[in-house]
């Protein structure tokens, strides 16, 4: 699977799983999720891995940034689908994780809407 951000384009292998959810920082890195992969990968603005975060849920489905100074992440998961053999080793599954970083997310504008 392919995803093109800018002029990069970022090439994912199904063994850590299906892109999801995705958010931005401050610093234009893209979060993205990976649902059936048990982790978030962080790109820099020219397609490049810069980092990955473990975690103790196979399928993580979204992320945002929030928390003090917008520099916490938070981050849901799915149990849906997992066989009992998952589920004992993500225990974890269907929770919502929040960890610090040491960056900030993009501050969301607000939504209204007039009906």
């Amino acid at each position: 699977m392919f995803f093109k951000m800018n002029k990069a384009t970022i090439k994912f292998n199904k063994k850590i799983g299906s892109p999801d959810g995705m958010t931005l920082d401050a610093k234009k890195n893209l979060w993205v999720c990976h649902y059936g992969g048990s982790c978030i990968t962080v790109y820099n603005s020219k397609g490049k891995k810069i980092h990955k975060i473990n975690l103790p849920a196979k399928n993580i489905t979204n992320c945002t940034f929030g928390g003090t100074n917008n520099s916490e992440l938070f981050i849901t998961s799915a149990i849906k689908g997992l066989k009992k053999s998952d589920i004992k080793k993500y225990n974890l599954s269907g929770s919502l994780f929040k960890v610090k970083t040491n960056c900030k997310g993009v501050i969301s504008k607000p939504f209204s809407m007039s009906v």
